[in-house]
């Protein structure tokens, strides 16, 4: 980022951010499964995609980055 010229943006604020969000990852597998044809594979692949992301969250403490935020 700082290559790109982005100033007065820390580490510890990049960090905190990227922990909040991951939640999307686990908000958008729900509906994004649904919209599509059931198969056997996709059900493994939205299934995968959904399991990493609730780990993703879990491992991170997103929530408590959300709150730290005020998203």
């Amino acid at each position: 980022m700082l290559a790109r010229s982005v100033e007065d943006y820390d580490l510890e604020t990049c960090w905190l951010k990227y922990r909040a969000h991951a939640i999307a990852g686990l908000i958008l597998a729900v509906p994004l499964s649904l919209g599509v044809e059931q198969t056997e594979r996709g059900d493994e692949m939205f299934g995968a995609m959904a399991r990493r992301a609730a780990e993703q969250v879990a491992a991170h403490d997103s929530y408590q980055a959300v709150i730290q935020l005020k998203v």
